[in-house]
């Protein structure tokens, strides 16, 4: 079948596009964060500073822990009132998302950034296969086109040829079929308006499965040590990004996407989606980690072009 849903509205591409500015800045915020982390683990804690896994996974039990009672308070609704529809339903998205995280960050350990993050990318990709498949619905030839165009500027904008890859190319691809499946959980879960209810839902069980791990990780004995936290929250990057990435990134970032997605299609999303390594690799270049070349240009430059082509023009408010 078709996909014949009316035309979205500028809010909703606005509000997508913001979303792609802020999850853009949270990969240098959070790369800091977990190499902190990771540090203070380390003290004390052995020649692997914890373990590779440490950082990256209590950083995120971290941000999702504190995300739940901050959405909680910003759409002043009490844990109690989430039905259990309501966490039924949180459980398929973060299921999605949380194993899409796993793979990341592990495949990560295994390949280099670049190949990463390419094989990351091809969500943009998998999306309107999986809904040909689950959803039968085949994606418009304009978006298809969009599909292309995105894809050829992150293979530019990444250049996985420049590195030899590692052995983590299956679960950084894996991720990237698990991001898709949670673009499309999404369009399919948030028809109801729930939105905030199925934010907050997806919150609390992507705390309880990243907290849950925790406490078999290389280094989590030191969470009981005052020094652990002192060494770890004395790192400025922390300190001052954790905030932003509780309360934009994750309680706000992910509100905007259920309520916002379900007025495109679901490839059509994942285009948008696209920009987000665009501005990730803009943030690491003014901080002066990365280097903003001609192919970061070009890259950029199909990425945003494919986006274009995928709605022909600018939507009209209604």
């Amino acid at each position: 079948m078709s996909d014949s849903r009316p035309r979205a509205s500028r809010a909703a591409y606005s509000a997508l596009l913001a979303t792609t500015v802020v999850w853009g800045a949270t990969f240098l915020v959070m790369k800091e964060g977990i190499a902190a982390f990771a540090r203070a683990a380390g003290e004390g804690g052995g020649e692997t500073g914890g373990g590779p896994e440490f950082g990256p996974t209590f950083y995120l039990a971290l941000r999702f822990a504190l995300a739940f009672p901050v959405g909680c308070l910003v759409f002043r609704i009490s844990p109690v009132a989430l039905s259990r529809s309501d966490w039924k339903r949180g459980g398929y998205l973060a299921a999605a998302m949380v194993a899409g995280f796993a793979f990341q960050i592990y495949g990560l350990e295994r390949t280099t950034a670049a190949t990463n993050a390419f094989l990351t990318s091809l969500y943009v990709v998998f999306t309107p296969i999986l809904d040909r498949i689950f959803g039968g619905r085949p994606a418009a030839g304009r978006v298809l086109a969009g599909v292309a165009l995105a894809l050829a500027g992150v293979l530019v904008l990444f250049r996985p040829w420049t590195g030899a890859p590692g052995s983590g190319e299956v679960l950084s691809a894996a991720c990237a079929v698990l991001f898709a499946a949670h673009i499309l959980l999404i369009d399919r879960l948030t028809r109801d308006g729930r939105a905030v209810e199925l934010t907050l839902t997806t919150i609390g069980w992507a705390a309880a499965s990243f907290l849950v791990v925790v406490p078999f990780l290389g280094g989590s004995e030191r969470l009981l040590s005052a020094d652990f936290w002192s060494a770890a929250f004395s790192d400025p990057w922390l300190t001052a990004g954790l905030p932003g990435i509780v309360l934009l990134a994750t309680v706000g970032a992910l509100w905007v996407s259920n309520r916002y997605q379900k007025e495109l299609s679901p490839a059509r999303a994942a285009v948008i989606y696209t920009i987000e390594p665009v501005w990730a690799l803009l943030f690491s270049g003014l901080a002066g980690k990365e280097s903003l070349d001609r192919w970061f240009i070009a890259g950029a430059a199909l990425i945003v072009a494919g986006n274009l082509w995928s709605e022909v023009g600018w939507p009209a408010p209604r």
